[in-house]
């Protein structure tokens, strides 16, 4: 059997900020989060890679550096290990979040 998720479209009915947790993996997880302004992320570092998919909308990830990245829908972002990190407060997407791997 073959199952079709509209990741975007079931993104957009989850509450805004929760982690949707699509599947286990290997020292890691894939989740999908619903992002919409205005949330005050804390910055925030993992221990394994962590890779981000923009399935709708835009993000931008700011580091405590100062430096800003912006992302739109069909762009990823990898964030190294260990690098400190946050969601932009003006934040309006759904993304697919990958950590760890095999």
């Amino acid at each position: 059997m073959i199952e079709i998720t509209d990741l975007a479209a079931l993104g957009r009915t989850l509450p805004v900020d929760h982690d949707h947790l699509l599947t286990r993996i290997k020292d890691g997880a894939a989740l999908l989060i619903h992002l919409a302004p205005p949330v005050e992320y804390p910055y925030e570092a993992h221990q394994v890679e962590e890779r981000i998919v923009c399935l709708h909308g835009q993000l931008a990830f700011e580091t405590e550096a100062g430096e800003r990245f912006p992302l739109t829908a069909g762009q990823m972002a990898s964030i190294a290990p260990g690098t400190r990190h946050r969601f932009a407060a003006s934040s309006d997407a759904v993304i697919f979040t990958l950590f760890g791997g095999a």
